[in-house]
């Protein structure tokens, strides 16, 4: 949380099932794994509290593309791009009946294309964010929950354990 990270982390409450999305200096959102989500302003103080749901389904951590997020609802196999500024939803991928995504989890952005873990149906998968075209990327013998790169490594959180790809 940086310098002030204790007066952030005091003013979040829950510190720790977060994600911190970083928008500018101070400008930062906390989203949860229940679609809450907390702006902070320019000044760090938290500025908005609200929840995000799509078909009464609670959407999931968030990733920034923009001025908006793409967010999981994994009841209802989709991804959703949120409006920050508008407060909704506006666009869709996937849905309850496709098989596009298989209960969806966290969302994360790298060269323009979204990696979206898949618990159920064991895969990675990609959202190109110029076409939108789907994509498995990377199947695995157990559900996956998290993926992510640090440098040039790639990592996933599996059911079993973290792993180096």
């Amino acid at each position: 949380f940086g310098e002030d990270g204790y007066r952030l982390a005091r003013d979040l409450g829950d510190f720790v099932t977060c994600k911190i999305i970083v928008m500018g200096t101070n400008k930062n959102i906390a989203s949860y794994p229940d679609g809450k989500i907390k702006v902070f302003d320019d000044y760090g103080v938290i500025s908005q509290t609200h929840k995000v749901d799509y078909l009464s389904s609670d959407c999931s951590i968030a990733e920034l593309e923009g001025d908006s997020l793409w967010m999981s609802v994994p009841e209802q196999n989709a991804l959703v791009k949120y409006s920050i500024d508008h407060r909704r939803v506006e666009f869709r991928i996937g849905s309850k009946n496709e098989k596009a995504f298989a209960r969806p989890l966290d969302p994360v952005c790298y060269d323009n294309y979204l990696y979206v873990c898949n618990a159920s149906s064991y895969k990675i998968t990609t959202v190109s964010l110029n076409s939108f075209t789907v994509k498995d990327y990377a199947l695995f013998n157990e559900p996956v929950y998290k993926y992510m790169r640090i440098n040039d490594c790639e990592y996933v959180w599996l059911e079993s354990g973290f792993y180096e790809l």
